[in-house]
């Protein structure tokens, strides 16, 4: 019946049955497997976290580097307002001392008008009453000179005769003219000293105008 099989005789060793001389070399493998499986894992994971953990410090660094540039440039730029701050202060007191100037020589050149406006208002009210005294002087010197000549033409002269009117004219005349008024020379004076005046009323103004503009212009 079994005569065309060959038989194979398997020779176990002393104290080892065939389920276990089956059975272990299996287990013996598997277990291998799994342990290496395990160490592949543990070593993977293992450069997994390296490599993540260099990332991350890399990635830290770069940050802290970022950060450090940063602060750097906001220093720089802090400073640099502080400076401009400083810098716009020290314009602004010595424009503000400027406009105080300004509005001191505004005041002067105020109080200068002023002054010049009531002298020149003076000089006009002696001027037009040094003229009304002149005026009043010539009348009555006309008037005098008026009766001198009546009296000498009424009269009659040591050859019993009566003198010519053309030489009475000219004797006053020659009166008039000889005798000016003693007020001309103060009048004049009055005259130069109301031009001299007025222009320096009319300087005042305009250095007052300029005053104004220009702390007009400072305000600004």
């Amino acid at each position: 019946k079994n005569k065309g099989l060959m038989k194979t005789h398997i020779i176990f060793p002393k104290g080892v049955t065939p389920t276990r001389a089956v059975l272990t070399p299996r287990s013996s493998a598997t277990r291998a497997s799994i342990e290496f499986a395990a160490s592949a894992v543990k070593d993977s994971g293992a450069e997994a976290e390296l490599a993540a953990r260099e990332k991350a410090q890399k990635a830290i660094a770069k940050a802290e580097q970022r950060a450090e540039e940063a602060t750097q440039v906001a220093k720089a730029s802090f400073k640099e307002m502080q400076e401009t701050e400083a810098k716009l202060l020290g314009e602004l007191n010595s424009l503000q001392t400027e406009l105080q100037k300004i509005q001191a020589s505004e005041r002067e050149s105020r109080e200068e008008c002023e002054r010049l406006q009531l002298s020149l208002a003076e000089c006009q009210a002696r001027l037009h009453c040094s003229g009304t005294v002149m005026a009043a002087t010539k009348s009555n010197s006309t008037q005098q000179s008026g009766r001198n000549s009546f009296h000498q033409m009424s009269s009659l002269d040591k050859t019993g005769r009566t003198p010519s009117f053309n030489s009475l004219t000219s004797r006053m005349s020659d009166k008039d003219n000889a005798s000016p008024p003693a007020d001309s020379s103060e009048t004049d004076q009055l005259r130069l000293q109301l031009l001299v005046t007025t222009k320096a009323l009319n300087r005042a103004r305009q250095d007052l105008l300029a005053k104004e503009e220009e702390i007009d212009m400072k305000e600004f």
